[in-house]
């Protein structure tokens, strides 16, 4: 039984030739969740049917199953599938560019530190007291060879 996804992957997979099969897969289910076609909360077909939907081996799409999840694509529960995942990384890299936006103008305007941040500050170095074992950030020096 043939069904919509499986026609649209074989035909992306048909115009693409870069790469391994593996590749090519994860590349046109990806390529589906981005565009809409499979949409967030959707349950994927099972890896043996959508093999059998493409003429291809299950490892295949397998490989290409896993490398979606790797990347935040689709969740796979036991016993319940693979799904779609609710939130793409896509979301993320958005938000992030906002929030990385967001602090480059915040620090365009020029901020002072209080008298007590300002003191922490310049205290912020190591202490010449630290010379030991144990110390955490500094080496046991006495141990080392000295060069004279």
């Amino acid at each position: 039984m043939r069904t919509l996804l499986g026609d649209y992957l074989l035909q992306h997979l048909q115009q693409a030739s870069e790469g391994t099969l593996p590749a090519r897969v994860f590349h046109c289910l990806r390529a589906a969740i981005l565009e809409g076609i499979l949409a967030p909360n959707t349950r994927l077909p099972a890896s043996r049917d959508l093999a059998n939907e493409l003429h291809v081996s299950r490892n295949t799409v397998l490989n290409a199953y896993e490398q979606l999840r790797a990347e935040g694509y689709i969740q796979a529960h036991t016993g319940r599938g693979t799904w779609v995942s609710e939130t793409l990384p896509e979301s993320y890299i958005q938000v992030s560019t906002t929030l990385t936006y967001a602090a480059a103008t915040k620090e365009e305007t020029t901020q002072t530190l209080s008298h007590r941040g300002a003191s922490l500050l310049q205290h912020a170095a190591a202490s010449p007291y630290q010379w030991g074992a144990f110390v955490p950030g500094a080496p046991d020096v006495t141990e080392f060879p000295h060069a004279e």
